[in-house]
């Protein structure tokens, strides 16, 4: 168990799921599902002061939460429940120098065949395989989703919507 002290600490919480049926795999439709999860994760992370990205890639769901560890740990039970998804994956909860995420309390990003930069991060064929991922590895992957939006965002590409993100 963590102190108060370190509970303060910036921490980050790295994990994958599996999609289950009930979250739409048509791509118009999981960017209304997305869409949904954004705005009630924007008024909890808000006040809980996490942050973070939440990528859909094939039928998995890749996240990262920063934040107290204690805020991050209530954030992650709370998340762990959704019916959306199972087979729930810890890749790490760790201190972390900084927040990757700092502009989002929740930023959510759908990976399409067009996303070529994104997707020459997962396997050579394509097949994204979260079981082979790594600390490094997933950070890296959700820092080039981040990296993505900043530029679609400088270009103008998609619109704010009170701190989060979609696209």
């Amino acid at each position: 168990m963590m102190n108060s002290s370190s509970d303060r600490k910036m921490h980050r919480l790295l994990y994958f799921s599996q999609i289950i049926q009930i979250f739409p795999l048509e791509n118009s439709d999981q960017d209304k599902a997305l869409q949904n999860i954004i705005v009630s994760s924007v008024y909890n992370n808000k006040i809980a002061e996490v942050t973070g990205i939440l990528l859909v890639c094939q039928k998995w769901f890749i996240q990262a939460l920063e934040g107290s560890a204690e805020a991050i740990m209530a954030t992650y039970n709370r998340i762990s429940l959704d019916p959306r998804h199972c087979n729930i994956t810890v890749i790490e909860i760790a201190p972390a120098r900084k927040r990757e995420f700092m502009n989002w309390n929740m930023c959510a990003r759908r990976i399409s065949n067009a996303d070529d930069e994104i997707i020459k991060l997962l396997d050579i064929n394509g097949y994204f395989n979260p079981h082979s991922l790594t600390t490094n590895s997933a950070l890296t992957l959700l820092v080039a989703v981040r990296n993505v939006k900043f530029r679609n965002q400088a270009n103008g590409d998609f619109k704010r919507n009170k701190g989060s993100r979609l696209s």
